[in-house]
């Protein structure tokens, strides 16, 4: 009769294989929660209220477009002024 071995641990290469496979899930959510955060903030106030988010993620996004209202306004400004003189 012949015995059979059971083994009680799993091999290093399984182990650094499920090591791998869970850091790579766990990027694959932080990347994925990331891209969501960041299509959040391209949308105004007045959607983000609607779909109830925070109050802090609508003041954000008030204040992102009031920075890029007055980056606009800035260079409009630049652009009446002409090349400007040289003396």
């Amino acid at each position: 009769m012949t015995s059979t071995t059971i083994h009680l641990r799993r091999s290093w290469i399984a182990r650094a294989a499920e090591a791998v496979s869970d850091a790579w899930a766990t990027l694959q959510r932080r990347w994925r929660e990331r891209r969501e955060m960041q299509d959040l903030n391209e949308l105004d106030e007045a959607t983000l209220r609607d779909m109830g988010m925070p109050l802090w993620m609508q003041e954000e996004a008030r204040a992102r477009r009031d920075q890029r209202d007055m980056r606009n306004a800035i260079d409009s400004l630049r652009d009446r002024s002409g090349p400007g003189r040289f003396y």
